[in-house]
């Protein structure tokens, strides 16, 4: 696998022409790019996973929102329990990039910006 580095928006846009994963239902996938501290390294660890994500790939109940579109994640939904603000992801891995399956809940905004 290759090192993992924070996704950009034009290879947002690269990545979902072919991308061969469909979640489904309220599923959504996006990237996992971190708050950039250093942006040669990703630590998925602490507080430094980023609020604002890109949607890889939806599921078909999720009308509002499509491959490409970048989002304002609610984090203090994806906290462990009692865990200090870790936060927990579904990962999956596609051509050596790691990407995570939430449910659109979790995404409380489309970013126009």
């Amino acid at each position: 696998m290759e090192e993992v580095k924070n996704i950009t928006q034009n290879e947002v846009l690269e990545v979902i022409k072919n991308f061969p994963i469909e979640p489904t239902r309220n599923k959504v996938i996006i990237t996992v790019n971190v708050d950039e501290v250093d942006p040669n390294n990703i630590d998925l660890s602490g507080n430094s996973f980023a609020q604002e994500q890109y949607v890889i790939a939806v599921g078909d109940y999720c009308k509002d929102l499509k491959a490409g579109q970048k989002v304002l994640l609610d984090i203090r939904k994806m906290e462990v329990p009692n865990s200090g603000g870790q936060i927990e992801i579904d990962p999956i891995e596609v051509d050596g990039r790691i990407y995570a399956f939430i449910n659109d809940g979790i995404i409380k905004a489309k970013d126009n910006r």
